[in-house]
């Protein structure tokens, strides 16, 4: 008798969860989306995971998750370059993600025009660009004046001391300095 009773009530029960999968309207059948968990190949580790994910067969749905992981990514990447500008150079939360973001920014653009090149060194270090070209340009023939001008009109900027700038500038720009003979 308990095997009927249980047998009649685990049918109820899975009667009801299968009839509650179809959210269309009509004869159309719109697959909901699963949670599930399932072994599969991690690309990264060349190795089989056990992972849990959303899955649905709709493309609007793995679009928005795509645009999602996304977005996830580039914040991700964020909070890593403002924790590594943080420590480093002993920059403040808010001055290292200004920092990082500009960078994000920068990278992001495919073909860069001098306008964005402008707009870089504006947003970043709060100085002119024909400034900063006019106080390399001495820089090369030994006059540092103009440049560490700006180096302080920059560090003031940032809420930080010259040094930390030069150091700042050398993380960033240190390559291309050398090569035009510049050395902070």
């Amino acid at each position: 008798m308990k095997k009927l009773i249980l047998s009649g009530l685990l049918s109820m029960l899975f009667i009801s969860c299968n009839s509650s999968t179809s959210t269309g309207t009509g004869d159309v059948y719109v697959d909901p989306p699963r949670y599930i968990c399932d072994y599969v190949y991690d690309t990264m580790s060349g190795q089989q995971i056990y992972a849990c994910f959303w899955y649905s067969n709709s493309e609007i749905t793995s679009e928005l998750d795509l645009a999602s992981e996304i977005s996830d990514l580039e914040e991700f990447k964020l909070e890593k370059m403002t924790a590594f500008y943080s420590d480093k150079f002993s920059l403040s939360s808010e001055q290292s993600e200004k920092l990082a973001k500009n960078i994000l920014d920068f990278d992001a653009l495919a073909d860069r025009s001098s306008d964005d090149i402008a707009d870089f060194a504006k947003k970043l270090y709060g100085v002119n660009s024909k400034e900063i070209i006019s106080a390399v340009s001495q820089a090369q023939f030994g006059e540092y004046e103009s440049l560490d001008a700006l180096i302080e009109k920059a560090a003031a900027n940032f809420n930080t001391s010259s040094q930390n700038m030069k150091a700042i500038l050398n993380e960033l720009h240190g390559q291309a300095l050398r090569s035009g003979g510049i050395e902070l």
